[in-house]
């Protein structure tokens, strides 16, 4: 996937004449649409018999690549991630799809261009509010929503009938399956509802009615003053990447919502 997005640029001659015999043709274009798939297939091609490429090949460089070539105009990426289907997750490169969007665009500033961060202010758990003030690393290279185990504790214990899951490791939480709580995270000063769907990600074990939340707890130390925003959020979300305006990231209501 897009894991470890750099919200900074590069420079590379050498670089940029691999990408030239590796990467699609693509015609000239305000903006270039790719499948996930497909995106997978590019990384594979570039990274092949590459040293210098292993770990590098991103979806920003990319982007900054075919604006060289003058291929697509504006200097932002976006994603629609599906919900529940095998196919339909799509990248657009210099620039954004809105009909996978049901709603305007509300933007948040980036702290930190090493990934693409944001702040983090708190949760909002079934009315109750969760202090956050970390980071948060908007990352489509990651399934679910992973905090420090104490940000975890506090979480879940606005949630009724929440406790550590009986059948998965440490750091794992389930909740009744019959109940569907609210839970919104506000990033930036702006509030960002998590859907129920994305959020209950299945059965505790065989006939159990609680089910497995998608936010999961990693030890403190190894999260200390971050978060790791993936796919359980950004499925509600149509995301798109931002280097201008010191660079930002958008987010608008996803068509998964509408569906």
């Amino acid at each position: 996937m897009l894991r470890g997005d750099a919200a900074g640029s590069y420079s590379d001659p050498e670089l940029d004449a691999l990408l030239d015999l590796t990467l699609p043709n693509f015609a000239l274009s305000k903006s270039i649409s790719i499948s996930i798939s497909q995106e997978a297939n590019m990384r594979a091609a570039t990274e092949n018999g590459t040293d210098p490429l292993t770990d590098k090949i991103q979806v920003s460089i990319y982007l900054q690549h075919y604006r060289r070539q003058e291929k697509v105009e504006a200097p932002f990426f976006s994603v629609h991630l599906t919900r529940g289907k095998a196919s339909g997750s799509k990248i657009t490169l210099g620039g954004y799809d809105m009909s996978k969007a049901v709603g305007p665009l509300t933007w948040v500033s980036v702290i930190s261009k090493s990934y693409w961060t944001v702040h983090f202010d708190g949760a909002v758990v079934e009315g109750k509010y969760v202090s956050g003030d970390v980071d948060a690393v908007i990352d489509t290279g990651s399934s679910f929503i992973y905090v420090s185990q104490a940000l975890a504790n506090s979480i879940y214990a606005n949630i009724l009938g929440a406790g550590p899951a009986a059948n998965y490791s440490s750091g794992f939480f389930s909740f009744p399956c019959d109940s569907n709580p609210t839970i919104s995270f506000s990033l930036g000063g702006h509030d960002f509802g998590l859907s129920i769907q994305d959020f209950k990600l299945g059965q505790d074990g065989y006939g159990s009615t609680n089910c497995i939340g998608g936010i999961i707890g990693l030890d403190d130390a190894f999260m200390e003053g971050i978060v790791i925003i993936g796919n359980a959020f950004m499925k509600s979300w149509y995301s798109v990447f931002d280097y201008s305006h010191g660079a930002r990231v958008g987010f608008a209501p996803s068509i998964n919502n509408a569906q």
